[in-house]
């Protein structure tokens, strides 16, 4: 978090800036294709750019978050549902996708013929954890008292480690 501290600044301050009129008018004159599209561009720099790739993508994201209307191509596409399902994904996604991709390469290796196969895996098992894991827990009432909650979650977190330690 501190390491990430000054995009989250950035985007405060772009929030602050788009309440002028002058400041939000400026922005939506960007066209959000043209961001999105200088976006993709940045990804291509080799990686001695680096430092400055990152600059300009937190840059460009503030503008294109600054741009976007509703009856926009790009506002349409972000706002898919699917897209929005693999947005609520992404931290699952992000647990799993290492773990099926690390066993794929100790067993059958990553080709390109596996690939298909391992990406559905990584999506079925995210949702799956998602939906019966992630969800539930976060919409559980755990107690009536954080304290409790506190208590009940470092409990949970000693016996899942002593389970993982004994694996």
């Amino acid at each position: 978090m501190p390491m990430r501290f000054w995009e989250i600044a950035f985007g405060c301050t772009l929030f602050i800036l788009l309440k002028k009129k002058s400041i939000k008018e400026f922005i939506s004159k960007i066209s959000s294709t043209f961001i999105i599209l200088c976006m993709i561009g940045i990804m291509f720099l080799p990686n001695k750019f680096a430092l400055i790739a990152t600059i300009i993508i937190v840059i460009t994201t503030s503008l294109l978050l600054g741009s976007l209307e509703k009856n926009d191509f790009i506002y349409k596409l972000l706002t898919n549902k699917f897209l929005l399902y693999i947005g609520t994904l992404s931290y699952s996604l992000y647990l799993w996708h290492w773990g099926v991709l690390a066993i794929s390469r100790w067993t059958f290796g990553i080709k390109w013929w596996t690939l298909t196969f391992q990406l559905l895996l990584i999506l079925t098992i995210s949702m799956i954890s998602y939906e019966f894991i992630e969800k539930p827990f976060r919409e559980s009432n755990w107690s009536k008292r954080s304290l409790f909650t506190i208590g009940k979650a470092f409990l949970l977190t000693i016996t899942t480690s002593g389970f993982i330690y004994t694996l």
